[in-house]
């Protein structure tokens, strides 16, 4: 382990804006500089960098970190290996506190058991079954070690648990071998399924003499999740991010041969829906995917449960048409060419809807028109509330030439549709994890408005700081004006403030009010003026009840009612 004070010598002989600028462009703003975050898409930079806390912040996002902390989240790294990384640009040796990690016991369990099946299949005469399974399907003995390929004949049984001295049960629950000892994946091709590390956290079994299932998979365990694992990710992400998009998958073999073929930026689900968690992995890495699902009905199905979450997180999707069954036949039948011609003509997402719902209604009849315009609103509301709202005049036109009507018929058509019907399909904005658990907080719009204002409109802070004072706040909004009264700057406050007001800080940046600012500031103002007044009013009350002094009295009487006037006219009350 790597002490605490080795770490923060690293970070401070790193200087933050050197390290970050060799990965980004940087803009100096005053004392601190910005850039487009690396690690979600955007338009506008919300990415900082602080010299003088040598730290980072992305107001979009919400990442945050010190120099190594960048270079993890940047290169995609473990911790240590980002640590060990630092350390060679720091000058610091680190090798003496690097110690072998040992793996989780089921991992280990796993590794061991791969090892073996991998040397089955390698020790097997090339005419065996197992061979002439892989040899058909286009995979040599190359392709096998390079992707880890593995066979079970039924000979490692409980062997590898009883020389660990692990109990049989603990073999069960992770799939690899039944009560009575017998192999689960006996007689079948053994695909290693691997977390994004790269380590071994399930197997799939591919039958090969037709048994049923034709897929066997391991059970979920707290390492494996298909709904957060993606094959062959863990080989892809670099390449990913290279080429700035990304291929997906329905099948392991699909996968497999897109990678031999050249195209190594291809991943595939695991058995199961694309999710909300698989999208949040690849918008770390590309904001482009080309879907190459089966061309049954079940792959097109998939296609548009993937294209839900996809373009809620605004990504640009196409999908790729072909008439042979899945990515792999088309590899068999014509290459990496075809391949490449398949993916040359994918079809934008904004003419797939339209066209693919097209023929599932009748549009000779007005009835079938009215509820194919009705599947078309669906996702047209989809296109607005996403980061898409620029292709909705696209997709309007694809629909006008296949109805041949004019496009503002059909736009007036599918506003009208909206406007009468209430659609409560799920959509999934692209928000961080971090950032949807804070946003169910109810924090109050006094303190939002007083922030948003001042971080995201910097005219007026000196009018802010004229007007306002740190208790005329609750909360939150007065612990940051009593920074900002003290003349810090935002990385002070980020560096030195409650994590629930650096929670409102970030929500803040990503939020937007419908009125223009002038509106919010007259709003804040004038709030904050009847807040006064009302407060006074309180306190005057209760020296009312205090005083026996008549003269007193009446002159607290009179302010009451002229306060109680001023906040009649302006909305308040009792």
């Amino acid at each position: 382990m790597i002490p605490r004070e080795v770490i923060d010598e690293i970070n401070s002989r790193l200087d933050i804006k050197d390290m970050v600028g060799s990965y980004l462009s940087l803009k100096k703003t005053g004392k601190n500089y910005t850039a487009l975050c690396p690690f979600h898409p955007e338009d506008t930079p919300s990415f900082f960098v602080f010299p003088a806390t040598n730290t980072f912040h992305c107001f979009g996002c919400g990442v945050h970190g010190d120099p190594i902390t960048f270079i993890q989240k940047y290169e995609h790294l473990t911790f240590i290996e980002a640590v060990k990384k630092a350390a060679v640009m720091a000058g610091i040796d680190v090798s003496k506190y690097l110690k072998k990690r040992e793996l989780p016991l089921e991992l280990q369990i796993f590794e061991d058991y791969h090892k073996r099946y991998h040397e089955i299949l390698l020790n097997l005469p090339d005419n065996h079954v197992a061979w002439k399974y892989l040899n058909k399907r286009g995979i040599n003995r190359d392709n096998a070690i390079k992707f880890e390929l593995g066979f079970s004949n039924g000979s490692i049984k409980s062997l590898i648990l009883d020389k660990m001295d692990i109990s049989r049960d603990i073999g069960a629950s992770l799939g690899i071998i039944r009560k009575d000892g017998s192999e689960v994946f006996s007689n079948r091709i053994i695909i290693p399924i691997k977390d994004d590390y790269g380590r071994i956290v399930a197997f799939a079994g591919r039958s090969i003499n037709n048994e049923k299932p034709k897929y066997l998979n391991s059970p979920e365990n707290k390492y494996f999740q298909k709904s957060n694992l993606l094959f062959l990710f863990d080989k892809s992400k670099n390449i990913i991010k290279r080429e700035k998009y990304s291929i997906l998958v329905e099948g392991y073999f699909d996968a497999i041969q897109m990678h031999i073929n050249g195209f190594e930026n291809t991943v595939a689900v695991l058995g199961s829906s694309f999710t909300q968690l698989h999208a949040r992995k690849l918008i770390k890495y590309t904001d482009k995917i080309i879907t190459m699902f089966d061309m049954d009905e079940a792959g097109r199905n998939a296609t548009l449960r993937s294209l839900d979450y996809l373009i809620s997180y605004g990504f640009q999707v196409a999908i790729a048409q072909y008439t042979e069954k899945d990515p792999d036949e088309l590899i068999q039948k014509h290459g990496e060419n075809g391949i490449l011609n398949t993916l040359e003509q994918s079809k934008k997402f904004y003419d797939f809807i339209p066209e693919y719902f097209k023929d599932k209604y009748n549009l000779e009849d007005e009835f079938g028109v009215e509820q194919y315009l009705e599947k078309m609103a669906e996702w047209y509301i989809k296109f607005q509330r996403s980061k898409h709202v620029a292709v909705t005049d696209a997709f309007i036109k694809r629909i006008a030439i296949i109805l041949l009507k004019p496009e503002n018929t059909i736009k007036k058509a599918i506003e009208n549709i909206l406007k009468y019907k209430k659609f409560n399909k799920k959509v999934i904005p692209y928000i961080s994890v971090e950032a949807e658990e804070k946003s169910e907080k109810n924090y109050n719009e006094l303190d939002k408005q007083l922030i948003w204002l001042w971080i995201k409109h910097k005219k007026y802070r000196d009018m802010l700081l004229t007007h306002l004072k740190a208790e005329d706040f609750e909360g939150l909004g007065k612990e940051f004006f009593s920074f900002a009264e003290n003349g810090e700057d935002l990385s002070y406050i980020l560096e030195n403030g409650s994590e629930e007001l650096i929670d409102l800080i970030k929500i803040s940046w990503n939020f937007d009010y419908d009125i223009e600012p002038d509106k919010v500031f007259s709003s804040l103002i004038e709030t904050v003026e009847r807040l006064r007044k009302e407060r006074e009013v309180k306190a005057l009350r209760q020296k009312l009840k205090n005083t026996t002094d008549d003269r007193e009295k009446k002159e607290i009487m009179k302010r009451i009612f002229d306060l109680l006037a001023t906040l009649k006219k302006r909305g308040g009350g009792f």
